[in-house]
Order: structure tokens, then sequence, then C-alpha cells
């Protein structure tokens, strides 16, 4: 009898110790929030391809046994991180965001219509796959609300681009190195995809899993740092912009990802007509005819980037027949959709777990929530897109200082990036497209809460002066008398 109340205790002291443990190094880490976070988007959200590679190393050395679900420990992290941010928000206290109310409203609906939707997609699905279509459509909203609290003042954002400078460059010359001596992908290998680093394809993710992630994330780059050096020229010395954006730039041609290249050239086409200086125009005119130069003379290299020197882009099978088999499908349910996670990445993930239902797959964002949410769905989305550059337009236009105002012009062009990539990719649907947007977002609510703490500071100094000034004319009038 003693021996059995003894191993109850046990087996519950066990998991009750731990999950107190647990919660004590969460408490620790809530109390240096910022250092974690800024260590997560760095560490998880543009090197977590680099660490899947050194885990297939030692998978493949036989060093360590293989888990086919180490690739969630991405989300891990984040649900850590998430879990540090509210306690950090509890502790500190919760902070409005400078956002209007209206744009609130949007978000809302448009959460509560694909939520909805579930019902529809639920029992086709299964609790799988509606908690990762949740995952990949509003998992990572809370990264906007995150940069809120991690940005005090305007010095993190001269930090913030330092950061950037410094890794487009690292992972720049690492995607160029990989393809200069054709390193295949360790990864790849492990999952069965080594077919990429063939000498037909010669696909280069440096950091990343992906050619797309790597080409979309040198893209955001790129508009981020010519727009703080436009505005901001004195903030940002020249050596901390030119060469990542070389590099980077470099790198989505290395990558073999056309639409990347084609994004890339709209960019310096735009950056030269827009831009106020000449010798700048002349610059980014001359680096993008480099470019392209470049990448021709490559194709017609032995170890060129052959991929780029096919014309079978329209005969691709995403273009051909994925977005021709869920025609029906959208049909059918035109206005409401077939509910969220229905068909897509989501519900590809869902499949392969063992939910074991038909589904179909499109690389595209827009397409993606077309069959999911219908045209009730797609319409929600434009709006609240619409919303969010509406809001940093108007930020724009508030923002006096040089290097905020150079940061919002970088975070329209980038936001501009991103839906430009969801259009051929499921860049909006999964990690790190969805991070990399609302971390945008709030990186511009960051600023224009900085703005409003700015002018209200202003608007005190005014008032203090304007009654010292009306002390001093009725000192002289008291005078006179």
């Amino acid at each position: 009898m003693l021996e059995s109340i003894l191993d109850f205790t046990i087996s519950i002291l066990r998991p009750a110790s731990m999950a107190f443990i647990a919660l004590c190094c969460l408490l620790g880490l809530a109390r240096y929030f910022r250092a974690a976070f800024w260590a997560y988007s760095i560490l998880v959200c543009t090197l977590y391809g680099l660490f899947f590679d050194l885990y297939a190393v030692a998978v493949l050395g036989g060093r360590i046994p293989y888990y086919s679900s180490f690739q969630a420990a991405k989300d891990v992290a984040w649900l850590l991180i998430a879990a540090v941010f509210v306690l950090h928000a509890l502790r500190t206290g919760i902070r409005e965001l400078p956002v209007p109310h209206w744009l609130g409203l949007v978000f809302l609906g448009f959460f509560i219509y694909m939520i909805a939707t579930l019902g529809r997609s639920y029992p086709a699905i299964g609790p799988v796959g509606a908690a990762i279509a949740v995952r990949n459509t509003f998992g990572y909203v809370l990264a906007a609300y995150m940069v809120v609290y991690s940005v005090r003042r305007r010095g993190d954002l001269l930090r913030i681009v330092k950061w950037c400078s410094c890794l487009t460059f690292g992972i720049g010359m690492y995607a160029l190195i990989q393809f200069i001596y054709n390193l295949p992908s360790p990864y790849l290998a492990l999952t069965g995809e080594e077919w990429k680093t063939a000498t037909d394809f010669r696909f280069v993710h440096a950091s990343f899993i992906s050619y797309i992630e790597l080409g979309l994330f040198a893209n955001i780059m790129i508009v981020l740092l010519i727009s703080v050096y436009g505005c901001a020229r004195r903030y940002v010395p020249r050596h901390f912009i030119w060469p990542p954006i070389l590099v980077a730039a470099l790198a989505i041609v290395a990558s073999q990802s056309r639409a990347g290249v084609a994004i890339l050239v709209v960019l310096g086409v735009l950056s030269s007509v827009i831009s106020e200086k000449a010798f700048l125009r002349v610059l980014v005119t001359l680096t993008m005819v480099g470019l392209i130069g470049g990448s021709l003379a490559l194709q017609f290299s032995e170890s060129g980037a052959l991929r780029l020197a096919r014309g079978d882009v329209l005969s691709d099978p995403r273009l051909a027949s994925g977005w021709r088999e869920l025609i029906p499908i959208i049909n059918e349910n035109l206005f409401t959709g077939a509910g969220m996670g229905r068909y897509g990445p989501a519900a590809v993930k869902a499949s392969e777990l063992g939910e074991g239902f038909t589904t179909g797959y499109v690389d595209s964002t827009f397409l993606t929530m077309l069959v999911n949410g219908g045209i009730v769905g797609i319409l929600l989305s434009m709006i609240l897109v619409g919303g969010i550059i509406h809001f940093v337009n108007r930020e724009i236009e508030r923002t006096v200082d040089p290097l905020s105002r150079g940061l919002m012009r970088g975070i329209r062009m980038a936001l501009l990036v991103v839906l430009a990539y969801s259009i051929p990719f499921n860049v909006l649907d999964g990690f790190p497209g969805n991070f990399y947007f609302w971390f945008l977002i709030g990186l511009g609510m960051a600023i224009a809460r900085l703005n409003r703490r700015q002018s209200m500071i202003g608007e005190r100094e005014d008032i203090r002066r304007g009654d010292v000034s009306g002390v001093l004319r009725l000192g002289d009038g008291s005078a006179r008398a």
C-alpha cells in the first residue's frame, strides 16, 4: 500500500517538477525577451537551413539517429518564443498598437471568416490538418506585436539596418560559394531531394532549405537597404549598403529562381527611375546590366545556371496541370470556398501525416486562398493588404526622421515583394514568408509608435515654452505698469 502511494506521488511530482522548471526558465527568459526574440529572428528565421544541414551531416555520418519530425524544431522554437513573449507582455503591461481601428476590424473579420470555413474542411482534413492550416495562415501574426515590444528607441532601427546588412552579405557569400563549388546539400540528400543539386538544376539555397526562400530574403533586403540609403545616407555608411546589395543580387542569379531574377530586374528598374540622385540611377542601372549580362554568360558555360536558360516556363506542371485541376473545385464553391486548409500546403502536409484524404496543391498563395476561402476570402484578404499598404503610406507622410522614413519606404516595397512572390509561390502560407510579412508590418507599427511618442514630446515642449513666454510677457507688462 505504501509503495503504491509512493509510486503515485512520484508519478505526479516528476511531471510537475519538470513543468515548474520549464516555467522558471520561461520567466527568466521573459526578462530578456528582446534578446531572445532577436536571436530567434536571426538563428531560426534566416539560418535554420544551415542547422538542418548540420543535422543531416550528423545523421548521414551515423553519429545520431534520424527523426522524421526534426523539421518541427522551428515550430517548437516559435512556440517557446511566443510563450516567453506572453509572459513578458503580462509582466510589463499590454501596449496599444498604433493602427487605425478599422484596420483591426478588417483583420478580425478576415480571421473570423477563415476560422468559420474550417467547419466545411474539418471532416476531411481532421484536427491535424486544421492545426496546420491555422498555423500557416495566422501562426506568425504575433510576430508583429513582438517587434513593437522589441523596438524601444530609434537607435534600435539603426541596429536592425546593420544586422540586415551583415546577414545579407554573409548569406549571399554562402550562396555564391555553394554555386561556384557546386556543394551538395546534406539536408536534400537526407530527405531524398538530392536531384535538386544535379547538374541540370544546380539549385542554391544558402542558409535556407529552398531557393525560393533565398530569393525572397535577398530581394526584401535589397529594397530595405536601398530605401534606407536613399533617405538616411548620413546615418548608414556606404559600405553597409552596396556590398550586401551586390552580393544578394548575385545570389539571386545563382539561386536559379526565374521569379527571383524577374523581381530583381523590376526592382532595379524602379530604383533607377524613382531615385532622386543621378549617380544612384546610373549605378543601379549599370549594376542591373552587369547582373543580366553575367547571368546570360553563365547560361552558356558548362557550369552555368542551366535552369535559367530553359524556355519551359509555361509547361511547368505547377502552371499547366495544377491550376487546371483546381478550376472545377473553384467552380463548386465559388463564393465561400472549400474551407480553410482543404487544399494547399497545409492539406498536403496533413495527408502525409496520415489523415488519408484526397487533396491538391498549387504554388500560389492567392489561388490557394481562392480555392479555400472563395471570392469572399480573397476579397477580405485584398482589403486587408490594401489597408496595410495605406497605413504604411500614411506613416511615410508623417515621418520626419530620415532613417525611419527610409525604413518605412523599404517596408512598403518589401511588402510588395512578398505579395509578388505569393503569386507564383505559397509564400504567405508557411515559414518563413509568413513571418517576414508580419515582421515587416510590426516594424512599421513600431516606427509609427516612435513617431507618436516623438510628437507627444514635441507638443509638451511647445506647451512648456508657451507657458514660459506667457509668464515673461506678463512680467514685462506688469513692470511697465
